[in-house]
């Protein structure tokens, strides 16, 4: 009785996973209907939208370099991220996310050639352990439920390691009230709106302090990060990218945001942040440290025999 009643609420669980999901499914099914829309996706990128997408993918480039034969994951794409990945020279992909069904939809219109689709809950990924070289999840992380069980399924899935392109929480600046303010104005709406999306998800943002604590108690001795900036209005991001107005509001718009941060007035609104999963990742340190990614040693914990080799193998 005791195992049935505990495969009972196992079950229960599982099934719990997916259900608070299944608005994001069936949103997901009705957009692959919208033929125009998604082939609109691939075949017009000269919008500010796309410029600020392919600028912020831009930042995984030393990672593609330095292992350039690598098969990466995405998860959370809707097939962008996996054909950008391509076209920065990434060979092998498996492109992943909560519904399959807008994946599905771009690939039959030949968007996606080459590249496997899948269907994933990043909670609960239904992979083999260490079945990808690569994960990327941009942007996505914080419309999870339950971000952290996805942050360590990724380090289980991944041979190398995992990238996360997400908004940051940092310590508070002091014109971190004249960017709310400034938010606030040009979006106009209150601040709570910024720690929720339109969707209903609470913005999950990444903190330095809590990746360090995730991966001292696993026992992985670095991780890298990069903060960066960026800039985005809903009425800019439609406009085109070569429209001289355009651009110059757009970089304006970054170029004084990174002034206020190297000045520590103001902390950077994003970052991407890279997790080793086992020892052959510590030879793209090199190359993450030119492109200015900061390295954040994790101490070896001196109550362990092992050192950490147990958990972390090539």
């Amino acid at each position: 009785m005791l195992t049935k009643s505990v495969e009972a609420r196992t079950c229960a669980g599982q099934r719990m996973n997916y259900v608070e999901y299944e608005s994001e499914i069936r949103s997901s099914e009705a957009e692959s209907e919208n033929v125009r829309a998604v082939r609109d996706l691939f075949t017009c990128r000269d919008s500010v939208d796309a410029w600020h997408h392919e600028r912020i993918l831009q930042f995984v480039s030393p990672i593609i370099a330095t292992y350039p034969n690598a098969h990466w994951l995405t998860v959370g794409d809707d097939g962008a991220d996996a054909w950008i990945l391509r076209n920065y020279g990434v060979k092998a992909l498996t492109a992943s996310s909560i519904s399959d069904a807008r994946l599905k939809k771009a690939k039959e219109l030949g968007f996606l050639k080459d590249i496997e689709v899948r269907a994933l809950n990043a909670e609960r990924l239904e992979l083999p352990t260490r079945s990808f070289d690569l994960v990327l999840c941009a942007q996505a992380y914080h419309h999870l439920h339950r971000p952290p069980l996805a942050f360590y399924e990724f380090m289980r899935v991944s041979r190398i390691g995992f990238v996360l392109i997400e908004p940051t929480e940092c310590p508070t600046r002091p014109l971190e009230a004249l960017r709310a303010l400034a938010k606030m104005l040009l979006r106009r709406r209150r601040p709570i709106y910024d720690e929720f999306e339109p969707v209903g998800n609470f913005v999950y943002r990444l903190s330095e302090r809590e990746i360090f604590r995730m991966l001292a108690a696993a026992q992985i001795p670095w991780f890298a990060i990069k903060p960066f900036n960026t800039f985005y209005l809903q009425r800019l991001a439609s406009q085109r990218r070569n429209s001289l107005r355009a651009r110059l509001i757009f970089r304006t718009g970054i170029g004084v945001q990174d002034i206020l941060s190297s000045c520590g007035l103001m902390s950077p609104g994003l970052c991407v942040i890279f997790v080793p999963s086992s020892r052959v990742a510590e030879s793209a340190q090199g190359a993450l440290r030119a492109a200015h990614f900061r390295i954040v040693s994790i101490p070896t914990n001196p109550y362990t025999a092992t050192n950490h080799d147990g958990v972390f193998k090539t």
